[in-house]
């Protein structure tokens, strides 16, 4: 009698998971590439099918799969500019001209009276800095020069793989913002090669929030406080003559109203075309806020002890690099607060149950998300001076809490603080929350124990 056979293996469910989590990372990594480049061939009719399948090969691996209506609508664009250069002797070549705007990718076709006879290429790409997808990002870019008639040797493809990874660490190990530009080119006849230079690149937080500040000059006045806040400040009454520390991006969001409410404010932005019209807009308002360009984390950087009743992070922790160092910034925090002051923090918290693994951590640094479990939060308030500590869902409670007369929440925002800049579902493993604590009576630390040593601090533009 035979052996029965073995039963199929059942599927682990955590690797499922693990899987679908990293796909919905790499959808979403996709929708964020910068991308602009060219593709040039010469007009030859007889080509045309093998043109259209080549191109949307190429998009494709750009991370852009065209759908069967975008694939027929190429066909005709190209068909019709086939068929004028069969009459029109100023019509030798074409190109497809491509770049990316928004979440979305956009091409047209243009002509050339060149000739040339084999295809030609040049692009950039622009991709987060997280290493822990350097590899497989390296083999597609291989497998899109071998599309375009440019194959690497294995030893040109190992020397890429090394390069691009070398740029990724170095990106990741600046700041959660830098990102990897990849420039390639096909050479000129008779070589068929191609020239291609990688290297990190970075725009500052200062030259984004100028343009900004171009695009709209009311933007700092026009951001509205979060209503968890707002509520928390209803709730407290200061001891004294009310003293606020507001800290992150765009501090004005917080910084302005609680001028207004009568309170003496410090602000530390990050971006110091921020910090500058803050001071001016107080002025405009009759006040005055002590608005700086700085790193709260800058050792040279110092506050007065026992003077804040209210302390809120805004767009600082999601910026961290390193989860250490929320243990590191309440350590610094808690002297500066009386007892019985308040503080609130913006945080990305990962849903019970779920640990992120390298590709997660590393991808929520690149979305100025970074990620902290329920366990890692506990273990930075351990034996500091605070109580009352609690996590609140940031968009549940603005939905559930927001005023009649404030404004929705921007999608972008609505995005980013569901996680889905991190991963492309409609129910990721995080979420913004809100963090808040009180400042008890209880004995600071020694300073050497309670703050320790970390680094990846969020960025400053001094």
């Amino acid at each position: 009698m035979s052996s029965p056979s073995p039963a199929p293996a059942t599927p682990d469910p955590r690797s499922q998971q693990t899987r679908r989590l990293h796909l919905a990372i790499s959808q979403q990594i996709d929708r964020d590439l910068g991308l602009r480049g060219q593709i040039a061939l010469p007009c030859k009719p007889e080509a045309i099918e093998a043109n259209v399948a080549g191109f949307a090969k190429v998009f494709r691996l750009l991370g852009h799969p065209f759908a069967k209506s975008d694939v027929a609508m190429l066909r005709d664009k190209l068909s019709a500019t086939l068929a004028r250069s069969e009459t029109d002797e100023n019509i030798n070549s074409l190109a497809i001209v491509y770049g990316t705007e928004g979440h979305g990718l956009r091409y047209r076709v243009v002509t050339s009276s060149a000739r040339i006879d084999n295809v030609a290429f040049n692009g950039t790409i622009a991709i987060p800095a997280i290493p822990s997808l350097g590899d497989g990002f390296c083999q597609r870019l291989v497998a899109l020069l071998a599309i375009l008639d440019r194959p690497s040797k294995p030893a040109e493809a190992e020397a890429l793989r090394q390069r691009f990874a070398e740029a990724l660490q170095t990106a990741h190990a600046a700041t959660p913002q830098t990102r990897v530009a990849i420039r390639y080119e096909s050479t000129p006849p008779p070589d068929k090669r191609v020239a291609c230079k990688v290297e990190p690149t970075r725009i500052s937080l200062a030259a984004r929030a100028e343009a900004i500040l171009e695009a709209q000059s009311d933007y700092l006045e026009s951001l509205t406080p979060q209503a968890k806040v707002t509520d928390l400040l209803a709730a407290h009454e200061p001891s004294g003559d009310g003293e606020a520390l507001v800290l992150g991006v765009a501090t004005a969001q917080y910084a302005l109203p609680l001028l207004a409410d009568g309170w003496e404010v410090t602000a530390l932005d990050l971006a110091a075309p921020f910090a500058e019209r803050l001071q001016d807009l107080a002025l405009v308002r009759g006040g005055e806020i002590t608005a700086t360009s700085a790193n709260f984390f800058n050792p040279e950087l110092t506050l007065k002890p026992d003077i804040c009743d209210v302390a809120i992070a805004h767009n600082f922790t999601t910026r961290m690099q390193d989860v250490q160092l929320l243990r590191v910034f309440l350590s610094k925090l808690a002297p500066t607060m009386k007892v019985g002051g308040i503080g609130a923090i913006e945080i990305f918290v990962a849903a019970d149950g779920y640990e992120p693994d390298a590709i997660a951590t590393e991808a929520a640094r690149a979305a100025s998300s970074t990620i902290f479990t329920r366990a890692a939060i506990s273990a930075a308030f351990a034996d500091l001076p605070f109580e009352a500590i609690e996590l609140t869902h940031a968009l549940n409670y603005e939905n559930e809490h927001r005023a009649d007369s404030a404004p929705p929440p921007e999608p972008e925002y609505v995005n980013w603080a569901s996680g889905r800049q991190v991963f492309a579902l409609e129910t990721p493993p995080i979420a913004l929350h809100w963090l808040t604590f009180r400042r008890s009576d209880a004995p600071l630390p020694p300073a050497d124990e309670a703050s320790g040593e970390a680094s990846g601090e969020p960025e400053a533009d001094n």
